[in-house]
């Protein structure tokens, strides 16, 4: 009777770490097509909220979305690792690198409504 009880404790859990895997899969696939894109000088974004803030980056926009792309890649890999190895550690992991990538975004972000007044399409569904 007691393993019935824990077998159905465990399906929330496994659903959202399937939900949260599969989230971020979709994720690194949304910010690698706008790498693509950027080589080919177009982008899923149609404001200027993007271009503006990338000028007072030092490296350009291309080192803000591979930080981006390697952000979701390592959510990834990460969680499904931990749908298999139940660790401590690597929910500090996934924790700690969602605190700084939404302090991140969320800088970007303010930086975009109360610095430049240009928002960015597609930072906000990134930030979202």
């Amino acid at each position: 009777m007691k393993k019935g009880i824990e077998k159905d404790m465990q399906a929330p859990r496994q659903k959202s770490e399937k939900l949260f895997m599969t989230v971020s899969i979709l994720a690194m696939l949304f910010v690698l097509t706008e790498i693509v894109m950027q080589f080919f000088g177009t982008s899923i974004c149609y404001t200027e909220g993007c271009k503006v803030v990338s000028q007072q980056v030092r490296f350009g926009e291309i080192s803000i979305l591979l930080i981006g792309f390697v952000t979701f890649a390592l959510l990834a890999l990460l969680s499904s690792m931990n749908r298999y190895v139940i660790s401590p550690g690597l929910s500090r992991n996934i924790n700690l690198i969602l605190i700084v990538s939404l302090a991140s975004e969320g800088f970007f972000t303010g930086y975009q409504a109360f610095g430049v007044r240009t928002p960015c399409l597609f930072c906000l569904i990134v930030s979202a």
